[in-house]
């Protein structure tokens, strides 16, 4: 019985650090992944773009943004949407180098231009130098989009 006890003990400890183990590689692979997956791109560029022809429950596309000192960003974007202004094609939502929201969706206030028939939003924020992960998530197919991302004074 003890024997048994032990080994149980070894076995969980063993197993926890597996698991503990196995959660930071699927952290990092979750990391690495994005990285791996995204686009370059230059700050005050104009990036233009369409959704896919077909959908999954998560679709996104990434953009790597490199920030070489802090600086007070002008984020830009302008899409299609629903007919009639329902909702805009995409959303935006901004990463910094370690996976963490650094400027969420509802910062992009989408404003419906209904000569234009497309959504324009943008925002402002204080980023830190480092490396940022841009993700469109498409809410709708086949849809065209651009945004840009530019320092302001």
């Amino acid at each position: 019985m003890r024997a048994m006890k032990r080994t149980m003990v070894a076995l969980t400890l063993i197993f926890g650090m597996v698991a503990s183990f196995t959660l930071c590689e699927i952290k990092n692979v979750y990391a690495d992944g994005i990285a791996d997956e995204a686009i370059y791109y230059e700050l005050g560029e104009i990036c233009r773009g369409k959704t896919l022809e077909w959908m999954t429950a998560m679709t996104s596309r990434y953009y790597e943004m490199p920030l070489d000192k802090k600086a007070k960003i002008l984020m830009k974007v302008n899409c299609e949407g629903s007919d009639g202004g329902s909702w805009p094609a995409i959303k935006m939502r901004v990463y910094d180098e370690k996976g963490k929201l650094a400027v969420e969706e509802s910062a992009f206030d989408y404003k419906y231009n209904k000569v234009k028939g497309r959504y324009n939003a943008k925002t402002e924020r204080v980023l830190k130098k480092g490396t940022y992960y841009i993700e469109i998530f498409q809410r709708m197919e086949n849809k065209h989009y651009n945004f840009t991302f530019s320092k302001t004074k």
